[in-house]
C-alpha cells in the first residue's frame, strides 16, 4: 500500500496550513508560501510535473492569450503593467493550488480519512474564531445598516460553509460523538450565518442538490428545524439587519441589472454590479474585431465613465464583480466559451474519483465555481475562490492514489503515482473511469 492507515486518523499540519494561509496571510505573503510549497514538491519531484489539470489545454491558451495579447496592448490608454501583474497573480493561483494539492497527498501520504478530518477540523477551528471575531468588533463598535455591519465582520468564509457539509455527509469517517457532532455543527452553522451572505446561501444550496441526498422526511425535518432555530436566533440577536437582507435577497435582481440607458449618480450606487457590466458591454461594442475575439490580455482596465472612485482610488477598474465580464475584457469571447469548457472539465474529472460522496462533492463544487462567477469575481480573479481548486485536487489526488495501490501489486509509490495519472489524465480528457 503507498499509504500507510497509522496516519489516517491524523490531521495534515500541510493541508492546515495552506487553508489557514489563505485566510489570514496578506495576498503577498500568501504568494510567497505558494511559490515555495510549489518550488518544495517540484524540487521533490525532481524538477518534474507528473499531474493531470482539469482542462489544461483551456487553461494555458487563456495564460498564452493573457500574457500575449496583454504585451501588445500595454501602451493602450485602459492598460497598466501593475494591472498586468496583478491579473497574472490571480490566474496563476489556480494551476499553483491544484499541484500543491496534488502534491501534498502524493508525497505526505495522505489518507482520505485524514482529509475529511483535517478539513472539518479547519472549518470548525476557523467557524469558531470568526464567531468570537465577531463578536469582539461588534462589542467595539456599532453597525447602523448591513453594509456597516459587513464591513466590521467581513463576508464570510467558505470554511463554515464546507464544514456544515462535511459533517452532514461524512459523519461515519468523522467517528463524531453525538454532542461533539452537536457542538461542531452549530458552530460552523452561526459562522455561516452570522454573514448574511447571499453568496455562501447559493453555494451551500448547490452544495445540497449535488450531495446525493436521499429524501428522508425525519432527518430533514430535523434539519429544517435547526435551521428555523439558528435563524430564528440570529432574528433575536439583530433583527434589524436580518431584515436588512432578506430585503437585499429582494433585491438581488436589481443590482446585477444591466439594461439600463439613463444611469444617474443614484442608480449607479443603487446598482454598481450591473453598471460594471453595462460599461463593459459599451467598451466591447467599440473594440475591434481582434480585440472582441481574444480580448485585451492581462493588464485590461474598464473605464467606468468617472464613476471609479465609488469602488476604488484608481482611474479604472483592473476587476468587474461579475467574473464573466472580466474574462470578456481580458481574454474575449473565447475566453468566455474556454472557461465553460474548464469548468466542465473540473466537474469531469469529478466522476472519476473513488468514493462517490467525493464525486457529489467535487461536482458541486464545479458548478459553484461557474454558478459563482456570475455574481462574484471568479477562481482566476479572486483568491478566496481559487482556493476551491485545492479542496478538489485533494480530493482527486487520493482517490488516483487508492486506484493505483488496488489496481497494481507491485511497484512502489512513485511507479504507482504515474500509472495512475496516465489514467487520470483519460479521465479529464474523456470523462472515462479508469
Amino acid at each position: 500500500m503507498i499509504i500507510s492507515s497509522e496516519k489516517s486518523e491524523k490531521k495534515s499540519w500541510w493541508i492546515l496550513g495552506i487553508i489557514f494561509a489563505s485566510q489570514f496571510l496578506s495576498q503577498k505573503i500568501n504568494l510567497v508560501l505558494i511559490i515555495w510549497c510549489f518550488l518544495y514538491f517540484l524540487a521533490l519531484g525532481g524538477l518534474k510535473l507528473q499531474c493531470s489539470f482539469p482542462g489544461r489545454m483551456v487553461y494555458f491558451y487563456l495564460f498564452l492569450c493573457g500574457l500575449l495579447a496583454g504585451i501588445l496592448n500595454l501602451n493602450d490608454l485602459n492598460h497598466s503593467i501593475y494591472s498586468y501583474f496583478k491579473h497574472l497573480y490571480y490566474f496563476i493561483l489556480v494551476f499553483l493550488y491544484w499541484i500543491i494539492g496534488c502534491q501534498i497527498v502524493r508525497y505526505k501520504r495522505i489518507t482520505h480519512k485524514t482529509i475529511i478530518v483535517t478539513l472539518t477540523f479547519a472549518s470548525v477551528a476557523y467557524s469558531m474564531y470568526d464567531l468570537v471575531s465577531a463578536a469582539i468588533k461588534l462589542s467595539s463598535g456599532e453597525a447602523a445598516s448591513l453594509y456597516q455591519y459587513r464591513n466590521m465582520i467581513g463576508n464570510g468564509s467558505f470554511l463554515s460553509m464546507i464544514g456544515i457539509y462535511l459533517l452532514l455527509f461524512y459523519r461515519r469517517e468523522l467517528s463524531y460523538g453525538r454532542r461533539k457532532f452537536i457542538c461542531s455543527f452549530l458552530i460552523c452553522l452561526f459562522s455561516f450565518l452570522i454573514h448574511f451572505s447571499r453568496t455562501l446561501f447559493i453555494e451551500l444550496f448547490i452544495l445540497l442538490i449535488f450531495s446525493g441526498i436521499k429524501v428522508n422526511l425525519s432527518k430533514l425535518s430535523r434539519l429544517l428545524l435547526i435551521l428555523l432555530a439558528a435563524l430564528l436566533a440570529v432574528y433575536i440577536i439583530s433583527p434589524d439587519m436580518t431584515l436588512n437582507f432578506v430585503n437585499k435577497i429582494y433585491r438581488s435582481a436589481l443590482e446585477i441589472n444591466f439594461r439600463n440607458d439613463e444611469w444617474t449618480q443614484t442608480t449607479i450606487t443603487q446598482n454598481w454590479r450591473g453598471y460594471e457590466v453595462y460599461c463593459e458591454l459599451l467598451r466591447f461594442k467599440d473594440s475591434g474585431f481582434l480585440e472582441k475575439l481574444f480580448g485585451g490580455g492581462f493588464g485590461t482596465t474598464l473605464d467606468v465613465l468617472g464613476y471609479a472612485y465609488l469602488v476604488t482610488q484608481e482611474n479604472t477598474l483592473p476587476f468587474l464583480h461579475n467574473g464573466y465580464y472580466t474574462q470578456l475584457m481580458i481574454w474575449g469571447v473565447l475566453g468566455v466559451v474556454g472557461f465553460f469548457i474548464w469548468g466542465v472539465q473540473v466537474y469531469k474529472c469529478g466522476s472519476s474519483l473513488r468514493h462517490q460522496q467525493d464525486r457529489h462533492l467535487v461536482k458541486g463544487m464545479a458548478v459553484i465555481i461557474l454558478v459563482i462567477t456570475y455574481f462574484i469575481m471568479g477562481p482566476f480573479f479572486s483568491m478566496n475562490v481559487a482556493v476551491y481548486l485545492f479542496y478538489i485536487a485533494l480530493f482527486y489526488m487520493v482517490s488516483v492514489v487508492n486506484k493505483a495501490s488496488e489496481t497494481h501489486d507491485e511497484g512502489n509509490g512513485d511507479s504507482l503515482y504515474r500509472n495512475a495519472c496516465k489514467e487520470s489524465s483519460n479521465v479529464i480528457n474523456t470523462g472515462r473511469i479508469p
